[in-house]
């Protein structure tokens, strides 16, 4: 990469001057005001949860993202599809006649199957070979043929070789277009983290002035991996932002026996982290959950008495020559009643009540996590405004969220 005597992008402007020693509480305000915080909710959306019940199960099989939501919509529609073909339609005996009947359903099972595939390194890479989409995607972008929208978007989610990385990079650099969230977005992008190409972004973050938020990004993906020489550099190039510090000593264990330093509260934190007792307001909330929950239990408990089955008709009108299995149902007045017993309801509805529930106390519980974290910060003599920012930042990247 040619190496240029200044940035052209000025993101100084949406960074915070902070030293561990002399800091401006003023500048953190200002920095933190100026953000953009999404509020935050607990989601009651039933189907929701079971998106995401889905999702987590296949990161959890793949050790990568899992499903997108497309690729659930589209395992939804091979179910729905699949269990109504099958269901009143007579099964076929040959093969062919299995494909032509479950053509529809086998296609939406199709792109569920590839979608998760793709966060597969050797499928993705393989993919990538077949079908050059990474190929035509760096090309636009060197180009200049896409907006920003799409820009951000494929910095996050396409799979590019260590080289295309590189090009594309040193393009926006030149271009004045490396903007902070295409910072953010691309230490997110997991194919990154090649050999090639993750050595060029060590290189290239000692050289451009990244965001903080893209340092903690990249602190918390590399963790453990990053040498202390190469700490050395990093935290001397961004002591400014507190946050890179605390996550130094939190992952890394980078000068976490110095004493009254924000790498020792990181390690603190995360190897012995402070225990608080809840506050009335998390005891309260707790309360609640926990006696919605019971209000459900009841509903079920006296719906699984009875006796009568839950039952769905659609009806309508199909006309037109239809051949097949499905013939008797393709011509004149269609009507379908579909009954569900209520034993599966509530077996269905028993299953996502308790994840419903799992949630939402894990939700309380990471509230709880980021009061604690902050409490002890609070007890270090560090600035309230500097404690709050580094709280919403470790938010921001998902700190108190990650798996174990």
């Amino acid at each position: 990469m040619t190496q240029e005597s200044g940035n052209k992008l000025n993101i100084q402007d949406e960074e915070l001057s902070y030293t561990v020693n002399q800091h401006s509480s003023q500048n953190i305000v200002d920095k933190r005001s100026s953000q953009n915080v999404d509020n935050k909710y607990i989601d009651t959306d039933p189907i929701s949860y079971i998106t995401d019940l889905i999702i987590q199960i296949s990161k959890n099989i793949t050790k990568g993202h899992g499903l997108s939501k497309k690729g659930v919509n589209s395992l939804f529609l091979f179910l729905l599809t699949g269990s109504l073909l099958y269901q009143y339609t007579q099964f076929p005996q040959t093969l062919i006649q299995f494909f032509k009947i479950y053509a529809v359903p086998l296609i939406f099972l199709f792109y569920s199957f590839i979608d998760i595939l793709k966060n597969v390194p050797f499928v993705n890479t393989l993919y990538v070979a077949i079908f050059k989409e990474s190929d035509f995607i760096c090309t636009a972008i060197t180009n200049n043929a896409v907006s920003l929208d799409d820009l951000e978007r494929y910095l996050l989610s396409m799979f590019f070789t260590p080289q295309q990385f590189i090009d594309i990079i040193e393009y926006l650099i030149k271009n004045n277009q490396f903007s902070p969230k295409c910072q953010v977005n691309l230490v997110k992008n997991v194919s990154l983290y090649e050999i090639e190409s993750i050595n060029y972004i060590k290189d290239l973050m000692l050289n451009f002035n990244f965001t903080s938020q893209a340092i903690c990004i990249f602190l918390s993906k590399m963790q453990t991996r990053l040498d202390f020489n190469y700490l050395d550099k990093l935290t001397e190039k961004y002591r400014e932002f507190p946050t890179v510090l605390f996550l130094a000593g939190s992952l890394h264990l980078y000068k976490i026996n110095e004493p009254n330093s924000l790498y020792k509260y990181g390690h603190e934190c995360e190897n012995n982290p402070p225990h608080f007792n809840y506050s009335r307001n998390e005891m309260f909330l707790f309360g609640i959950v926990i006696s919605l929950v019971a209000v459900l239990i009841y509903i079920m408990y006296k719906y699984s008495s009875t006796s009568a089955p839950m039952i769905v008709n659609l009806s309508g009108d199909v006309s037109g020559n239809v051949s097949g299995p499905l013939s008797g149902l393709a011509s004149g007045p269609l009507s379908v009643n579909m009954s569900i017993s209520h034993n599966t309801f509530v077996i269905l509805l028993s299953i996502l009540v308790i994840y419903m529930l799992f949630t939402t106390l894990k939700s309380l519980y990471d509230m709880h996590s980021v009061q604690s974290i902050q409490k002890y910060l609070m007890d270090k003599d560090l600035d309230e405004d500097v404690v709050e920012y580094i709280v919403e930042e470790l938010d921001s990247i998902n700190y108190f969220h990650r798996s174990e």
